[in-house]
C-alpha cells in the first residue's frame, strides 16, 4: 500500500509527456499558501513530418511524425486530464510535429497556467526563432505562449534591443 502512495505522490510532483513520446518532463514544486511553480523542459522537433520521406537516417521529426500518424482516436483537448488519452493530431499537426507539440503543451499546462498560484517556467531547446518571418512555426510558438496566459522569451525580457540579432 505504501508503494502505491509513493508513486501518486511522484506522479503529482512530476510533469510527463502526456503521449509518453519523451518531448517534455517537469517538475512540481509546491510552497507555502498554495503557491506553486512548475518548470517544464522541452524540446521540439527541427523540421516537419513527410510521410513520403525514403531517407534512411530518421529524425525525430520524422520519428515523431509517424507516432502521430498512427493515432487513430483521442479525447477532445477541451475534456482531456491525466490519465486519458490525448487528443487525435490534426493533419496540419501531423505535417508539423513542433505544432503538435504545442497543442500538448497547451492542453498539458493550462491547468496550470489559469491558477493564479502557480508560476510556470517553460525552458528547452524550441528550433523556433520567434523573430523572423522565416520560420512559420513562430507565430505558433507566440500564440501559445499567449494561451498559456503571457509566457514571455527570457531573451525578449533580458535584451529587448538587441534579441532579435540571436540565432
Amino acid at each position: 500500500m505504501a508503494a502505491v502512495g509513493e508513486a501518486a505522490k511522484r506522479q503529482q510532483q512530476e510533469v510527463v509527456d502526456c503521449r509518453k513520446w519523451g518531448r517534455y518532463l517537469g517538475r512540481i514544486y509546491r510552497g507555502e499558501n498554495k503557491k506553486t511553480v512548475v518548470v517544464v523542459q522541452v524540446y521540439f522537433p527541427d523540421v516537419q513530418y513527410s510521410s513520403t520521406s525514403t531517407s534512411k537516417a530518421e529524425s525525430y521529426s520524422q520519428l515523431l511524425g509517424a507516432k502521430a500518424a498512427a493515432v487513430t482516436q483521442g479525447t477532445p483537448a477541451g475534456r482531456w486530464r491525466l490519465g486519458m488519452a490525448p487528443p487525435k493530431p490534426d493533419s496540419a499537426q501531423l505535417q508539423h510535429p513542433r505544432r503538435l507539440l504545442m497543442a500538448d503543451l497547451e492542453t498539458h499546462l493550462m491547468r496550470c497556467a489559469l491558477d493564479p498560484n502557480c508560476t510556470l517556467i517553460l525552458m528547452g531547446d524550441m528550433n523556433i526563432d520567434l523573430c523572423t518571418r522565416d520560420d512559420d512555426d513562430g507565430p505558433a510558438l507566440r500564440l501559445m505562449m499567449t494561451r498559456l496566459l503571457g509566457l514571455s522569451s527570457c531573451a525578449e525580457a533580458r535584451w529587448p534591443d538587441s534579441h532579435r540579432g540571436f540565432f
